[in-house]
């Protein structure tokens, strides 16, 4: 969480969504999908530009798994 945080304060999302995601995985893993969800869906939401990087290929992908 701490890792969240201060990407977030440094304005650098490529570094959110990367956390982003791992801690989804986590939570999903702790059966927590809801939560996953509710922490990757804003992360990923500032890539909407239409690249396509490994980490939003990964990003896209689990969310698609946690709905």
């Amino acid at each position: 969480m701490r890792s969240l945080e201060l990407s977030r304060r440094h304005g650098a999302p490529a570094w959110e969504l990367r956390t982003a995601i791992d801690l989804a995985i986590l939570l999903d893993g702790q059966g927590r999908s809801d939560s996953a969800r509710t922490l990757l869906q804003p992360a990923f939401d500032k890539f909407a530009d239409g690249s396509d990087t490994a980490d939003l290929k990964a990003a896209r992908r689990l969310l698609a798994r946690l709905d």
